[in-house]
């Protein structure tokens, strides 16, 4: 089974960032390209651990 989908603010929450944070993360490949649904931002949440992951043993 799939693991659900993360918004920004759920991004947020967990690493508790700011939500101008996220883009610049994004910019900086430390997170995914987010998935548009619309006019919504999505991100997989295994994508985004996977990716937090390798950036954090990186450093």
């Amino acid at each position: 089974m799939t693991r659900p989908l993360m918004t920004t603010k759920d991004i947020c929450n967990l690493y508790k960032i700011t939500r101008f944070t996220v883009p610049k993360w994004v910019r900086a490949n430390l997170l995914p390209a987010p998935i548009r649904m619309g006019r919504a931002l999505r991100w997989d949440a295994d994508q985004v651990e996977a990716a937090l992951r390798i950036a954090a043993e990186s450093n």
